[in-house]
């Protein structure tokens, strides 16, 4: 995953190709014109291509003529092209051209915008148009890496000063790139769709009520990008759409794939699968039936509107079946698993999982554990039970993969920081079959990291109650933050959900189960959550039990407040686990 943090890095940065020379400089009339320049650096060491990109992220300049352009706003709004010609290893390129003296303000900021360079293709990818619009489309693409920059958009400040007689235009930043790319599997495939293309149609025009040019793209939902057939990898450029769980699209023969950005599609990102070794790959195709506006049935959770308020649950789960409630021995101590509480959890997930995975229409892997148990609801607490040292709890991160892959993720923890797994039991019941399974598995979390069918914990210090900068949200972002998390992660899946009995949550820290949640379709807020907890109970017998719980956020703390169960809680942590499609 380091490579992701060096490749926005880089994209942030040049990312330029060549067009035919143009070695003319002056117009016949330049007495009314001043000259005015930008220099732009160059990445050291190599030319303009691409080759490299998803190796060491290089990409520069190469031979040849290239634009940018400055635009001007006020009374007589205006485009202006500067262009730079390079031939041969340079460290920078200026881009000049003569423009009319009152034109430019000194001390002013200006725009400057880069378009990419389809110069030399029989049909441009964008044009000038009365030096007062640019127009441009992203609709055609090869697919090659070293056609790449036909479709890129970048833009950057400057301000003008003059230097020797001429206006400079020193860059106040780096071009940011407008764009993203997404890295595709194109064999047999000639045409993308899906509502993931915002629109390919694109222009930088004068907003007379804003005074400022604007860059827009023009929405289209029946948008698609022509793209050319190819083996390995090819690079598709996409304009960022903010909408959640947006589908790209392709047919393959008679059949019907799409890759799903669960969080929409973010300006300068690249889109691509990290294989466990440190590949790249592919995102990953997923076949589904098109059923021509019908309900395609197999992604999210159900979903109802009462009363203005929407309540999602769990795929398969309702208020009264679906759900699963595992409970301790009574009050924890009589079969020693008082800090199993996480153990629980995790196997009301795992059971609530593999019914997925067979309604699906699959077979569970040989030794397996599913079904009821003896001693407790669940099988699987009894298989945690035994193959577990449970002097410590743990979460459900722990136990999910563990299970699932075989992998302990608190394998290098302390001595006796945490629950383990007793020497000899590896877990990894599905790890024959799990190749087969990760192109069925939800993706992309923006946040935490991921391990292929769960995240990290999303945690109340890095998640909810701290912005990017690590500076303090206020309640109310606070609360809007918590529950998008939330909702997304139960149309994708499932949930544990961290609590604690203190309002500071400084201890009792507990893992209990989100199986659906309540939220309100104007605001977004969510305001009922329904939980299964493993602690409700204290004497046997004891009855499965799914908690209604309102959900506030307690003004004096500012933490996420839930009412309704055994116990007063307050969130601290979320642990999602992608759900199976068919």
């Amino acid at each position: 995953m380091k490579k992701i943090n060096l490749l926005l890095l880089t994209i942030i940065a040049l990312l330029f190709t060549q067009c035919k020379p143009d070695t003319e400089e002056n117009n016949n009339d330049n007495a009314d014109k001043i000259r005015v320049s930008c220099v732009l650096p160059l990445n050291k060491e190599s030319r303009s291509d691409f080759t490299k990109l998803m190796t060491d992220g290089s990409v520069n300049w190469s031979d040849g003529r290239e634009c940018i352009y400055l635009v001007i706003p006020g009374n007589t709004p205006k485009i202006v092209e500067l262009e730079g010609y390079s031939e041969g290893y340079h460290e920078a390129i200026e881009f000049s051209a003569f423009v009319d003296e009152k034109l430019i303000a000194l001390g002013t900021t200006y725009e400057i915008w880069y378009f990419g360079n389809s110069s030399q293709t029989n049909t441009p990818y964008y044009n000038l148009v009365d030096n007062n619009r640019i127009e441009g489309s992203i609709s055609f693409q090869s697919g090659r890496l070293t056609d790449l920059g036909y479709c890129h958009v970048a833009s950057t400040t400057v301000t003008a000063v003059m230097e020797d007689g001429e206006v400079r235009l020193p860059i106040s930043g780096t071009l940011k790139n407008r764009m993203s790319i997404a890295l595709l599997d194109l064999n047999g495939v000639t045409s993308l769709s899906g509502n993931a293309i915002y629109g390919t149609s694109y222009s930088l025009e004068y907003n007379t009520v804003s005074k400022n040019y604007e860059f827009s793209v023009t929405p289209d939902a029946d948008a698609n990008i022509s793209v050319e057939s190819a083996t390995g990898i090819s690079y598709v450029v996409l304009f960022p759409n903010e909408d959640y769980d947006v589908a790209l699209q392709c047919k393959k023969d008679v059949k019907n794939y799409e890759y799903v950005f669960r969080n929409g599609i973010a300006a300068n990102k690249v889109y691509y699968r990290a294989e466990q070794n440190g590949d790249v790959s592919c995102l990953p195709w997923t076949e589904y039936e098109d059923n021509s506006g019908e309900d395609g049935g197999d992604e999210g959770g159900n979903e109802e509107i009462i009363d203005g308020k929407v309540r999602l649950f769990a795929e398969g789960v309702t208020p009264t079946s679906g759900w699963y409630d595992v409970n301790k021995i009574g009050n924890g101590t009589v079969n020693g698993d008082i800090n199993m509480c996480w153990a629980a959890t995790s196997s009301n997930i795992i059971q609530w999982w593999q019914d997925r995975y067979v309604a699906a229409g699959n077979t569970l892997p040989e030794g397996a554990v599913t079904g009821e148990g003896i001693t407790y609801q669940l099988a699987l607490m009894e298989m945690f039970h035994k193959q577990w040292d449970n002097s410590k709890g743990a979460d459900a991160t722990h136990g999910v993969v563990w299970y699932f892959q075989g992998i302990n993720v608190q394998e290098i923890a302390s001595p006796g920081s945490c629950a383990q797994p007793l020497e000899g039991n590896n877990g990894g019941y599905f790890a024959s079959v799990w190749d087969e399974i990760l192109p069925h598995v939800y993706h992309e979390y923006s946040q935490g990291g991921y391990d292929n069918l769960i995240s990290q914990e999303y945690n109340n210090y890095t998640n909810w109650y701290k912005d990017e900068n690590w500076q303090d949200l206020t309640n109310p972002e606070r609360y809007a933050r918590f529950s998008n998390f939330v909702k997304t992660f139960i149309e994708r899946g499932m949930c544990s959900i961290g609590v604690s009995t203190s309002a500071t949550l400084a201890s009792s820290h507990h893992s209990t189960t989100l199986w659906g949640c309540e939220y309100d379709n104007a605001t977004g807020l969510v305001t009922k959550i329904w939980i299964t907890d493993s602690d409700d109970l204290t004497s046997e017998p004891k009855p499965t039990v799914l908690h209604e719980c309102t959900v506030s956020i307690y003004e004096p703390t500012g933490k996420i407040k839930l009412e309704g169960a055994a116990q007063t809680y307050y969130a601290t942590g979320l642990y999602p686990v992608s759900g199976y499609k068919k």
